[in-house]
């Protein structure tokens, strides 16, 4: 019990310390961040959401604009690891029915039907799997998802193509739909721990 205490008010201060550092930005006349928001938005993506100012919009993956980042941030006591079928069990999310990937893909259908303009960001400080293919298909810069290396391959018979597969069957979709989906996705790794979080709000 005390340990489910202890790490539920840890995920609350790894979402605030996020939130500020985001809305410290607002303070930065060449920022692009004109709005911050907390606690709203579509289900599993709605700790934290951004919107940036049309005319100097970050750009994504494939450099469109982007106006608006929505994120989840899941905080855990100890390290491990995550990978693709993880996204698809509602227990990651400690979720009854849904998983966090068939909420991204309600949030998407909504906020983004073209797949593109809006960012759905699972913010965590457990990382992908080295061996997991979904690792292998986020940019390094951006942390979202690169459709030329998700369908490299037309055929499921590969690691990558296991991913696609699972992620279709799990959304009851074609792969344009998880096309749709997987470019407004992203995963990234928060590496500070909550008391260097403190110490980069301090400066």
């Amino acid at each position: 019990m005390t340990q489910a205490i202890t790490s539920r008010r840890d995920g609350d201060t790894f979402q605030a310390r996020l939130f500020w550092l985001r809305a410290a930005c607002l303070l930065d006349s060449d920022s692009p961040i004109i709005k911050v928001g907390f606690e709203t938005g579509p289900k599993a993506f709605d700790d934290i959401w951004v919107d940036y100012d049309a005319s100097r919009s970050p750009r994504d993956q494939e450099g469109r604009p982007l106006r608006r980042e929505h994120v989840q941030c899941k905080w855990h006591v100890s390290p491990s690891t995550y990978g693709y079928l993880d996204v698809a069990d509602p227990e990651f999310i400690n979720a009854n029915a849904r998983s966090l990937l068939q909420r991204a893909h309600a949030a998407q259908v909504t906020h983004a039907p073209a797949g593109d303009g809006v960012r759905f960001k699972l913010l965590t400080n457990w990382r992908i799997d080295r061996a997991d293919p979904l690792r292998a298909i986020i940019g390094s810069r951006s942390s979202a998802i690169r459709l030329d290396r998700m369908f490299t391959s037309t055929t499921d018979n590969s690691k990558i193509g296991a991913l696609r597969q699972a992620w279709r069957e799990h959304l009851g979709g074609d792969d344009e739909t998880l096309r749709l989906l997987a470019r407004t996705l992203a995963f990234a790794e928060a590496p500070d721990s909550l008391d260097d979080l403190r110490e980069r709000l301090d400066h």
